[in-house]
């Protein structure tokens, strides 16, 4: 069966959805194919739960049918959007998958100039977005300089939803395959359009789909925001191949605004959900197991918390386990459609990130970093991509990616994150120190907000500290013990500064990492003010 035309009405996509067979995938990806069988196979089968709203399997496919229909009729090529996590991200984003046009989800957290720079990037004809007149003036000015046309607002049909529609025609028909464009704000900020090919959004989440079979997962909650390439493929496309039922609340009602969590709001949230699985950033692991241990959040249904985008330290994975709580570390990066590697229940070490999953490879260079394949990239948009066949598409996932992460792959094939290649430093007795692991052991203190540890050339490491509450001289030490005594000595925090000016939002990245360069070049003068007055003492 082909995809909708232009002059198919809702009801013939209604009766074409109930001739789907077994044989759909042949037809579209799997996770299109997915969700067509489903919705005729198990009509009524919630799909989604979005705050108050419920949508089963047929409701969702035809939404979606009807979606894809709508985009094919505006002659789309390029869709980006920006919504809240809802209904209306999930049936924007399947739209783009039935419809075989490039799709560019967009943070909500992005800046102005951000998204500007996205939707010139990106070409850009068509750009969704549930804050209606936030960006009009900001499109007209900015994105327009970069494509030469005028954005032009229209409402949203089908839907019930405050969503606008800006729409910008006469630009250049594409001679390729489409592509999902992830946006990753980097290390500097500027957002980098990472391009990936349907087929291996498809591979990826089949692997995770192979890999969480034994668990009988049956709900999942979505805490991230969709437009984090993890969630999207884990918490969104994954469950619906299998079928299950996708828990998707606002951002707002999760307790998430910008880099701010709002605790009791979370916990409402994840005590409601009755979710056998989450998946969290370390931050959000942080917060969950310091509910669990005060006795706030109702866990025994849980049957995986999967964590990724960062280091977790040993001391919260020990409070987790004390807990009982199905916490397991995952590895992945945007470059490589997201998850490589997933410690899981009977395949699982303490310290690792786990096993490659199946469509994945992993090996270590003469540098001691990380390689992969399996789920690879096209490249970044900004490399000029052209890509004008499935052969070029097949032929990138036979290349090795350098990942940019320093470990080690055991005997058992566990892989051991160790630190960034490019963030190492080497003290004056030449001793390599990965600082993220020595930050992560700081962080992961419900009491430390921030830590940025340097000592380069020095004789002793320096640890900038925010915290998010007061504490005592004692307290504070007593926490940066507990860091250093699961660091070796050369590795520990021998000094400390407890930093009284507040990080702006450009030094931290969405799940909340401290962009290292940015930081380091802003407090300098602070990092050389304590080296020179212990120099001082010394004369």
């Amino acid at each position: 069966m082909n995809s909708p035309t232009i002059s198919q009405t809702s009801d013939q996509l209604s009766a074409q959805l109930s001739q789907y067979g077994s044989n759909a995938r042949s037809n579209h990806g799997c996770v299109i194919s997915s969700l067509l069988v489903h919705a005729r196979l198990q009509p009524d089968v919630i799909a989604i739960i979005a705050d108050q709203t419920v949508t089963s399997y047929k409701q969702l496919a035809e939404r979606v049918m009807s979606r894809a229909l709508w985009l094919t009729q505006q002659h789309c090529q390029t869709l980006a959007f920006q919504l809240d996590n809802g209904l209306e991200w999930v049936i924007t984003d399947l739209a783009g998958l039935l419809a075989e046009v490039d799709i560019v989800p967009i943070p909500g957290f992005f800046s102005r100039q951000q998204i500007a720079h996205v939707l010139g990037e990106s070409q850009a004809d068509l750009f969704l977005g549930d804050q209606p007149n936030a960006l009009g003036e900001t499109l007209n000015n900015d994105a327009d300089g970069a494509c030469g046309t005028q954005w032009q607002p229209q409402v949203m049909p089908d839907t019930d939803a405050l969503i606008t529609v800006w729409q910008r025609k006469n630009l250049q028909p594409r001679q390729r395959l489409p592509i999902k464009l992830t946006y990753t704000s980097g290390s500097t900020g500027t957002p980098r359009g990472v391009c990936l090919a349907f087929d291996t959004l498809d591979t990826v989440a089949n692997s995770i789909v192979s890999a969480m079979q034994p668990l009988m997962v049956e709900r999942h909650l979505c805490l991230l925001p969709l437009a984090t390439l993890l969630e999207n493929i884990a918490g969104l496309y994954a469950p619906i191949i299998r079928g299950i039922t996708v828990r998707v609340p606002s951002l707002q009602t999760i307790g998430l605004t910008g880099a701010s969590l709002d605790i009791e709001k979370f916990c409402v949230t994840l005590n409601n959900s009755k979710a056998d699985s989450i998946i969290v950033v370390p931050q959000l692991l942080t917060a969950l197991v310091t509910l669990a241990e005060f006795d706030m959040l109702q866990t025994a249904k849980l049957k995986m918390i999967a964590v990724g985008g960062g280091r977790v330290s040993e001391h919260l994975l020990t409070r987790a386990n004390t807990l009982d709580l199905p916490v397991y570390q995952g590895y992945g990066l945007s470059e490589c459609a997201s998850v490589l590697t997933l410690n899981l229940p009977g395949a699982y070490r303490t310290g690792s990130v786990g096993r490659a999953l199946p469509h994945a490879e992993l090996r270590i260079n003469e540098l001691g970093e990380i390689e992969a394949r399996g789920g690879n990239m096209l490249g970044y948009l900004d490399t000029g991509i052209l890509l004008t066949g499935k052969e070029t598409a097949t032929n990138s996932q036979q290349c090795w990616y350098a990942t940019g992460d320093l470990g080690h792959i055991d005997t058992d094939g566990f892989v051991f994150i160790t630190g960034r290649f490019k963030n190492v430093f080497i003290t004056s007795l030449g001793r390599n120190v990965n600082p993220e692991w020595v930050e992560a052991s700081l962080t992961q203190h419900p009491a430390i907000a921030q830590a940025l540890i340097t000592g380069e050339g020095k004789d002793h490491n320096l640890a900038l500290i925010w915290t998010r509450w007061p504490q005592s001289p004692e307290e504070l030490r007593q926490v940066v013990d507990t860091a250093n005594a699961e660091l070796p000595d050369y590795a520990r925090s021998h000094a400390h500064i407890v930093m009284d000016q507040p990080l702006t939002p450009d030094l931290v990245t969405p799940n909340g990492r401290l962009r290292r360069q940015l930081a380091l070049a802003q407090f300098q003068t602070v990092i050389d003010g304590h080296y020179e007055s212990i120099k001082a003492m010394m004369i």
